[in-house]
């Protein structure tokens, strides 16, 4: 099984668009983190979910690297990476895993 290939299609068919720094747009998936037991003590719920308005995942493809510093804008509200790891399956990216926090609204 080819799971690079699988990942970006399930990315790229159901991810949300964004834009990086470089101003490249493509899907990705960006969601509020949630505890572990799903015990939400204070936030809201938006269009991406529970947003305890602190940290966010993110899973892109893996022909779009991201890094630490750079910059993803998801509908016009803006987020830093703050980690990220490209994740491989037998030393082939499959996709970038990422955890981005909240910088703006437009």
């Amino acid at each position: 099984m080819d799971y690079a290939n699988y990942a970006k299609k399930v990315i790229s068919s159901y991810g949300q668009p964004v834009k990086c720094n470089s101003g490249a747009a493509y899907k990705a998936f960006v969601q509020s983190l949630r505890y572990k037991n799903k015990l939400f003590l204070a936030g809201n719920i938006t269009k991406l979910g529970y947003d305890s308005q602190t940290h966010y995942l993110y899973i892109g493809p893996a022909n779009m690297p991201v890094n630490s510093g750079d910059f993803i804008d998801v509908d016009g509200v803006g987020y830093t990476v703050v980690r990220s790891d490209k994740i491989c399956v037998a030393d082939k990216p499959v996709y970038y895993w990422a955890i981005l926090k909240r910088n703006y609204t437009a």
